[in-house]
C-alpha cells in the first residue's frame, strides 16, 4: 500500500508541475502581447495621422486652386478670404506632414520652388482680378504652365505621402503576421502542455480509482471479518454471561446451605469460641457471595449493556443507613467513623441501589486498609443543585503513585502483596469507576503512603420535585407472634436447601409443605396455604411459570421468590410476573422473616 500511495503522490507532483509550467507560460505571454499591442496601436495611430495629413493636403491644395479661379471669375472677396485661409491651413498641414515622415518632408522641400511658383501665379491672378484685368487673371490660372506646375507638385508630394502610407501598412501587416505566428506557436505549446496535463490527470484518476476500489474491497473484507468476529465475540460474551449466571447460581446453592446452617448454629446456645468461629464462617460466606456478585456486575458493566434504574430516592435516608452500618464496622475495628452531610435537596432521581454500592465499595476499602485513626464521609451539594460531591477520607496505609495508576484496572490491587495480605479479586474499584461514569460523574483519588487516602466523586443527581418512596426503617417488627404456625409451601429442588429453610421456619413453629419443582407446587397449593416460598430454577416447571399458574386460581396468595438470580433486571422481572418480594440466596434469616411479614400482612390472605 505505501508503494501505491507513493505512485499516486508522484502523479500528483507531475500534475502540479505541469499546471505550474502551463501557468508560467500563460503569464510569460502576457507582457509580449501587451507590448505588441502597444506597438501596433502606436503604428496604427501614426498611419492614421499620415492618411489624415494626405487627405488634408489634397483638400487644401484643391481649395487654393478653386478659390483663386473663383475670385478671378467672380471677383467676390469671399473667395480671396477663403484662399488665404486655405493657404495658411495648407502650410500647417505641410508642417505636420514633415514631422510625421522624413520622406514626406524631403518631397515637400524638393517641391518648395514649384509650390512657390504656384502661389506666385495664384497671387498674381488675384491681383490682376483686383485691377479689373479679368481676362489676364483667368488666363494665368488656366494656361499650360500652371497645370504643369500643379501636376509636378502633386506628383511628388502625393507620391511621397502614398509611399509612407504603403510603408507603414506593410510594417503593420508584418507586425500582425509576427504576432499571429507567436500566438500560433504559443497556442501549440500550451495545447501540448494541456494535453499532457489531461493525460496525466486521466492516468492519475484511473490509478486512484483502482487504488480506492482495491482499498474499498479490502475494507469491505475486513468489515465482513470484523462483523463475523463481533458476532462471535458477542456470542462468546453471551455464553460467558450465561456461564457466569449458572456458576453464580450453582455457587450460591451450596453457599446457601453453609450459610443457613451457620445461622441455625448461631441461633442456638453455643460457647463463645464456637460463636466466634461461626461468625467468622458467616463473614467468609458473605465475602464469597460479594465476590460472585462483583464478577456478575463486572461482566454486565464491561459488556456496555448495563442500564441504571433511575427512581426517586431520599439521600438522607440512604446516608443514615450508611452511617449506622459503618459506625458499627469502624467501632468493631477500633477506629472512628464520621458522616457529614447537609442536603438542602435530599430528594433525588438516581439508582439508589447502585449509589449505595459505590459508597459501600469505597467505605469497605477504607475500613479494610485503615488500622487506626478515622474514616470520614462528606456529602456536599455544589453550586448547581443537581451536582453532588462525595469525599471519603481515611488514615490508612495509603498508596504510592504506581499503585494509584493501576487501582481502577480490572483484577488489580496495585501489587501482589496487597492481594496476599488483604484478599479480594481487585474488582471493587473498577466497578466503582464504571458505575460513576455510567451516572455521568467523575472520580478523583489522592493518596500518600502511611498518611491515608482521599477519594472524591462528583455525580449528576437531578433534584426530584415529587414525593419520594420511603425506605425501610432500621426498626424491625416483632415476628414472634405474627408468623407463628403460618401455613407455608416451599418450592425448592435442592435437598440441602429444603432442610435449611425447614429449620429456619421451625423457629416460628412453621412446618412447611415441601415441593421439589413448580409442577408439584401447583399441585400442593390448597385453600389453607397462606404463603409460598418459590425457587426460580427448578426442573419440570420453573418458579416463574408456577407463579403465573398459581396466581390464576389464587391471585391473593403472596409468593416470595427465593433465588440466587437477583440482578436488577431479574428482580423487576419477578415483580412483573406477580411475586410480592424477592429474597436472595444465600438466605439471611432476618431478610426472610421481614419479607414474609411484609408479604403476608400487605395481602388479603386470612391469618
Amino acid at each position: 500500500m505505501p508503494q501505491e500511495l507513493n505512485k499516486v503522490r508522484k502523479l500528483k507532483v507531475y500534475i502540479i508541475a505541469l499546471i505550474c509550467v502551463l501557468g508560467l507560460s500563460v503569464i510569460s505571454l502576457i507582457p509580449f502581447l501587451i507590448s505588441n499591442l502597444q506597438e501596433r496601436n502606436a503604428l496604427d495611430k501614426h498611419l492614421l495621422a499620415i492618411k489624415q495629413a494626405t487627405q488634408d493636403i489634397v483638400y487644401f491644395d484643391e481649395v487654393l486652386t478653386m478659390s483663386a479661379r473663383m475670385f478671378a471669375f467672380t471677383q467676390n472677396s469671399y473667395w480671396e478670404k477663403r484662399y488665404l485661409e486655405a493657404a495658411e491651413s495648407l502650410d500647417n498641414v505641410l508642417e505636420v506632414a514633415k514631422s510625421l515622415e522624413p520622406r514626406v518632408k524631403d518631397a515637400i522641400e524638393a517641391t518648395s520652388v514649384t509650390n512657390d511658383e504656384l502661389i506666385a501665379i495664384e497671387m498674381e491672378a488675384i491681383e490682376l482680378a483686383k485691377g479689373q484685368r479679368f481676362t489676364n487673371a483667368q488666363s494665368l490660372l488656366l494656361n499650360e504652365q500652371y497645370f504643369e506646375l500643379k501636376s509636378e507638385y502633386e506628383r511628388y508630394v502625393h507620391r511621397a505621402l502614398q509611399d509612407a502610407i504603403d510603408h507603414h501598412e506593410g510594417v503593420l501587416l508584418q507586425k500582425i503576421t509576427k504576432t499571429q505566428s507567436w500566438l500560433q506557436r504559443s497556442a501549440f505549446i500550451l495545447s501540448v502542455l494541456f494535453l499532457s496535463l489531461v493525460i496525466y490527470f486521466y492516468r492519475y484518476n484511473k490509478k486512484t480509482e483502482n487504488l480506492i476500489r482495491s482499498k474499498i474491497d479490502e475494507l469491505n473484507d475486513k468489515v465482513i471479518k470484523l462483523e463475523t468476529l463481533t458476532l462471535e465475540l458477542e456470542s462468546a460474551n453471551n455464553a460467558k454471561s450465561e456461564l457466569l449466571a449458572k456458576v453464580s447460581h450453582e455457587l450460591k446453592t451450596p453457599i446457601n446451605g453453609i450459610h443457613g446452617s451457620l445461622q441455625l448454629i448461631k441461633s442456638k446456645k453455643v460457647d463463645k469460641e464456637t460463636l466466634q468461629l461461626v461468625n467468622n464462617a458467616i463473614l467468609c460466606g458473605d465475602m464469597l457471595v460479594k465476590l460472585v456478585d462483583d464478577i456478575l456486575d463486572f461482566t454486565k458493566l464491561s459488556s456496555k449493556k448495563y442500564t441504571l434504574h433511575v427512581e426517586k430516592c431520599n439521600l438522607n435516608e440512604l446516608l443514615n443507613a450508611v452511617d449506622q452500618i459503618y459506625t458499627q464496622e469502624c467501632n468493631a475495628k477500633g477506629i472512628k467513623f464520621h458522616l457529614s452531610q447537609n442536603m438542602v435537596y435530599p430528594e433525588r432521581l438516581c439508582d439508589g441501589l447502585r449509589l449505595k454500592q459505590v459508597i459501600f465499595n469505597l467505605l469497605n476499602n477504607a475500613v479494610k486498609f485503615t488500622h487506626s485513626g478515622a474514616i470520614s464521609l462528606v456529602v456536599q451539594e455544589q453550586t448547581r443543585p443537581e451536582k453532588v460531591r462525595l469525599e471519603i477520607t481515611d488514615t490508612g496505609i495509603g498508596m504510592n503513585r504506581s499503585t494509584q495508576d493501576k487501582l481502577f484496572n480490572e483484577f488489580e490491587q496495585g501489587d501482589s502483596s496487597i492481594t496476599r495480605v488483604y484478599g479480594g479479586a481487585g474488582l471493587g474499584m473498577s466497578i466503582v469507576k464504571a458505575l460513576v461514569e455510567l451516572m455521568g460523574g467523575k472520580i478523583e483519588l489522592s493518596s500518600e503512603i502511611n498518611v491515608g487516602t482521599k477519594v472524591a466523586i462528583e455525580l449528576n443527581l437531578p433534584v426530584s420535585g415529587g414525593e419520594i418512596l420511603k425506605s425501610d426503617t432500621a426498626h424491625h417488627p416483632d415476628y414472634s407472634h405474627s408468623l407463628q404456625k403460618l401455613n407455608v409451601l416451599v418450592a425448592e429442588d435442592n435437598k440441602v436447601n429444603q432442610f435449611i429453610i425447614t429449620k429456619i421456619l421451625e423457629k416460628f413453629s412453621i412446618i412447611p409443605v415441601i415441593a421439589s419443582n413448580g409442577q408439584e407446587a401447583m399441585d400442593l397449593v390448597s385453600h389453607d396455604t397462606q404463603l409460598v416460598l418459590m425457587d426460580i430454577q427448578m426442573p419440570v416447571m420453573d418458579g416463574v411459570a408456577a407463579c403465573r399458574k398459581i396466581k390464576e386460581s389464587r391471585p391473593e396468595l403472596p409468593i416470595i421468590a427465593v433465588t440466587a438470580n437477583v440482578q436488577e433486571s431479574d428482580i423487576q422481572y419477578y415483580f412483573d410476573e406477580g411475586f410480592e418480594a424477592v429474597v436472595p440466596k444465600p438466605i439471611k434469616m432476618e431478610n426472610l422473616y421481614l419479607s414474609m411479614y411484609k408479604a403476608v400482612f400487605t395481602s388479603n390472605i386470612q391469618i
